[in-house]
């Protein structure tokens, strides 16, 4: 059955959401210390909209393993 209205919430069971989190929530990730959050800010800023934790490939210092480790703990 498909379900109408906004089921993101449901898909994501995360309240740390990357088009929003400070550094500090940022830092509550695993494999994030200051200066990956403070790379994450610096990308968010100049990029629209974070829509997917995979595009955090793009930010210096964050691969494939790491977005896997953080992956449960975020929404986009």
């Amino acid at each position: 059955e498909i379900m109408s209205g906004d089921w993101s919430s449901d898909v994501c069971s995360s309240d740390l959401r990357l088009d929003t989190a400070t550094a500090t929530d940022l830092q509550t990730l695993p494999g994030i210390g200051p200066a990956l959050a403070e790379r994450i800010i610096n990308y968010r800023a100049t990029h629209s909209h974070i829509t997917s934790v995979d595009a955090l490939d793009d930010v210096p210092g964050i691969g494939p393993s790491l977005i896997e480790k953080i992956r449960p703990g975020v929404c986009p």
